[in-house]
């Protein structure tokens, strides 16, 4: 579980984010909505640990997570192949299937920098979809994919999430789940 008592988040003297307080149990789906530049990628960063400078309170119980940035980081130097089997306890069937599912099959000694954006995003999916984390953090996931990769890498998304809590921005990968909440920031 996390709670949030978040009382202001600043970057020098601009006020960036203020009065928020959030309990994400397991299992939850949650949306960060608002417009660019509102604080949405912030937010998703405090929450995830990753930054501590802001007034209020953080509690987490969740022991595994996954991150995924709009930057798509990676590795470098190796396959993409051989960076998925580095974060993730699959077999080499199960990864490659993912790959399959989500048509990077072609590619998979390919390194990440020859990668389109889509495809980053697409094997960041991969990444943290089959890691073994309790929670995802998913910023901007679907950035740089088409009407037809969107659908089959939320279907991917959704395939994988077995019960775990998600904690994501851009666009829905869930408005018909039961689970599914949204927070407009």
């Amino acid at each position: 579980m996390i709670k949030l008592k978040l009382k202001e988040k600043r970057f020098d003297d601009n006020l960036i984010l203020e009065k928020i307080n959030l309990e994400i149990n397991p299992g939850d789906i949650m949306h960060i909505v608002g417009k660019s530049g509102v604080g949405k990628t912030t937010l998703l960063r405090i929450l995830s640990g990753l930054d501590s400078d802001f007034t209020g309170t953080l509690s987490n119980t969740f022991e595994r997570k996954a991150i995924v940035f709009p930057e798509r980081v990676f590795l470098g130097g190796i396959n993409i192949f051989k960076e998925v089997k580095l974060f993730t306890n699959k077999s080499d069937l199960e990864i490659l299937d993912a790959f399959s599912e989500l048509g990077l099959d072609k590619d998979v000694d390919k390194k990440a920098s020859e990668l389109s954006t889509g495809m980053r995003s697409r094997l960041s999916i991969i990444r943290a979809a089959l890691s073994e984390a309790d929670i995802l953090f998913l910023d901007e996931p679907l950035l740089g994919l088409d009407e037809y990769t969107k659908k089959i890498t939320i279907d991917f998304l959704l395939k994988h999430l077995k019960g775990r809590t998600v904690l994501y921005t851009g666009e829905s990968i869930a408005p018909f789940s039961k689970h599914e909440k949204e927070l407009f920031i």
